[in-house]
């Protein structure tokens, strides 16, 4: 818990609350002590986003999925596949050292987790419970999981 305290001083010190990706021009929530691990449903992480005042900005948004793994490394090792446990055993020793998160944020986010994407999913037959998707960032992929569980959120916003 003191490295990540350590670290999230370090990142607001040397980024101040948000970071810029230069390749998309997304401005990214840099997390605090305070809710760098707390988890949300997805209402709530939606509404989280939408009240967020941070830098003097108020247009913050819950991501796509496509946005959250613009921030990735899935695109340098690519997605997961259907033979997920040989895929995830191939790639052990990435686990835990922002295989899955740009260098600027890893410590920042966390090192593994699923996160809240704004893609909702219709309700399934199956179910009646709503569904949304989020994109795991320890294994890297993306999935649909019902709106009542609990994930970390990531705020989004446009810098131009």
């Amino acid at each position: 818990m003191k490295r990540i305290v350590i670290s999230i001083l370090l990142i607001h010190y040397l980024f101040g609350e948000t970071w810029t990706d230069p390749d998309t021009y997304l401005m990214w929530e840099i997390k605090t002590e305070d809710n760098i691990m707390k988890e949300y449903n997805w209402e709530e992480a939606n509404r989280y986003c939408n009240s967020l005042e941070l830098d003097g900005f108020d247009d913050w948004w819950l991501p796509s999925t496509s946005q959250l793994e613009s921030i990735s490394n899935i695109d340098m090792f690519g997605h997961y596949r259907d033979d997920w446990e040989d895929w995830y055993i191939e790639n052990e020793e990435h686990k835990n050292n922002g295989y899955f998160i740009k260098e600027a944020l890893q410590y920042n986010m966390g090192m593994e987790g699923d996160y809240w994407s704004l893609s909702d999913y219709a309700t399934s037959a199956k179910s009646e419970e709503e569904e949304a998707w989020f994109v795991d960032f320890e294994a890297g992929y993306d999935d649909w999981t019902y709106t009542s569980s609990h994930h970390y959120v990531r705020c989004v916003r446009s810098a131009r």
